[in-house]
């Protein structure tokens, strides 16, 4: 962070819109990644009791917390607000927005009182895990990482754009176990699949995907196209091919961490970083003891 931290501290070093960028972008996933740990945690786990998905299920909320506390180094290390930043959920209106959109899907799933076993209640949770598999782990985070993994193509941000880039990788586990685990579902349950519900999982993301939710940032990031085109396709099956093809598997692969449609890295050769595996290209960019 030693750039970083230069950066930020010259007067000239960053413009005061990417400096808002920064600040509202880390407002957001400080926030945001909690509420993933809790989804898992609270609700999810106690919902879905396939072991080999519980087991997958302890590691996405043991890397939520790695997220978390990632992006709060980057916030004492640049010596922002934390007043400012921890409390965008509740004083940035597209941020507050955000989490009003998702809170309702945790409750679902966090409530005691909450059984699965009829199919009311099991349209529930297939729909809360789309709200966050496909929606806040697919779409509202992706469009976070933009942000951010631009800056440090313009060689500004460095150290946190790599932070995010581990991050993105993680993700991107995390949003393919989803959408595996959701198919699943549905392949086991196809009563489940009813039009009624096809209408209402598309209702939703025509919502997550609307300007008051998602807000419009116009920034060179966007490359000239609007952040509402992006995240539309988003919520189609085409997931990280529009607008910034390098946001996928272009950017996983400049670190050369290349994670298949499955999740499981293409290279057998592995690394241990801080409590869980990396890859290839990764572990030898890491400090020698951390390649253990």
């Amino acid at each position: 962070m030693a750039r970083d931290i230069a950066l930020w501290k010259d007067p000239n070093g960053l413009t005061a819109d990417e400096r808002r960028i920064i600040t509202r972008n880390l407002g957001f996933f400080t926030t945001a990644d909690s509420l993933a740990a809790n989804n898992i945690v609270l609700g999810t786990y106690r919902h879905i009791t396939a072991p080999e998905c519980r087991q997958f299920l302890l590691r996405q909320a043991f890397e939520e917390a790695i997220h978390t506390h990632a992006y709060q180094y980057i916030v004492e290390s640049l010596g922002l607000d934390e007043g400012e930043v921890f409390n965008a959920y509740r004083e940035v209106p597209s941020i507050k927005a955000k989490d009003d959109f998702l809170i309702p899907f945790i409750e679902t799933l966090t409530d005691p009182m909450f059984e699965t076993g009829t199919a009311e209640n099991d349209q529930k949770l297939l729909l809360s895990l789309i709200v966050f598999a496909c929606v806040m782990e697919g779409l509202f985070f992706y469009v976070g990482f933009t942000q951010i993994l631009a800056l440090g193509r313009q060689n500004k941000m460095t150290g946190a754009a790599e932070q995010y880039q581990y991050i993105l990788r993680d993700e991107s586990m995390h949003c393919n176990f989803g959408i595996d685990l959701i198919n699943q579902i549905k392949l086991e349950n196809p009563h489940l699949w009813t039009e009624s519900f096809k209408e209402k999982v598309h209702a939703v993301f025509k919502v997550s995907a609307d300007n008051k939710v998602c807000g419009k940032w116009k920034t060179a990031v966007q490359r000239q196209q609007s952040m509402r085109e992006f995240e539309i396709s988003l919520c189609g099956t085409q997931i990280l091919s529009s607008g910034w093809p390098w946001v996928g598997s272009a950017e996983i692969q400049d670190s050369r961490c290349r994670i298949a449609r499955s999740g499981r890295p293409q290279s057998a050769k592995s690394y241990w970083y801080r409590g869980f595996p990396v890859w290839s290209g990764i572990g030898q960019r890491l400090p020698r003891a951390y390649r253990e």
